[in-house]
């Protein structure tokens, strides 16, 4: 087992992913002839979701991952999931939150959070949802910041023009 494949296994399991993590484990158990030492470890505390933990821990104190490794494709899968709409953007927003935060905010997990702002605003009923997601999709796919105040602003005077114009068409 490489270290990034140990992180991101641990990712998982601070994640709650707690059904990909078995069978990830499951199939290193199928495929490792002989089983590492680390994997055979796993498969012990399997029910003891925290010293499974614990045992990836310890291991990623002796063998680093590079986190590049693990940050840029999992940011490459999460923008083509954002891009096919298979994960709407609130979901992507939350993982991402989730994925700093099991990550301790270090390089370069902290840089998640810039993309966060947004969510928050919409999270506490701000600004609506079709703001958010304009903001968040420009931010995360095109690198391009928006202003959702702006964007609120926009939405509020064309949702009162348009009521005007209703009001003025109705006999």
């Amino acid at each position: 087992m490489t270290p990034e494949q140990a992180q991101t296994y641990m990712m998982m399991l601070k994640m709650g992913q707690f059904e990909a993590y078995d069978r990830e484990l499951d199939r290193l158990l199928i495929e490792q002839d002989p089983l590492s030492e680390l994997v055979l470890t796993l498969a012990c505390c399997m029910s003891d979701r925290r010293e499974t933990i614990s045992v990836l821990h310890n291991y990623l104190l002796d063998h680093p991952a590079d986190q590049a490794a693990i940050f840029n494709p999992l940011m490459a899968r999460l923008r083509e999931c954002c891009r096919a709409g298979t994960m709407a953007p609130a979901e992507i927003a939350a993982q991402l939150w989730e994925l700093a935060a099991v990550n301790d905010y270090r390089e370069p997990w902290d840089k998640l959070l810039d993309y966060l702002p947004e969510y928050e605003l919409w999270d506490e009923g701000l600004i609506s949802e079709a703001v958010f997601e304009r903001c968040f999709k420009s931010h995360f796919l095109d690198g391009v910041k928006l202003d959702p105040w702006s964007l609120q602003h926009m939405e509020h005077r064309k949702r009162g023009l348009l009521e005007r114009l209703r009001d003025w068409m109705t006999p």
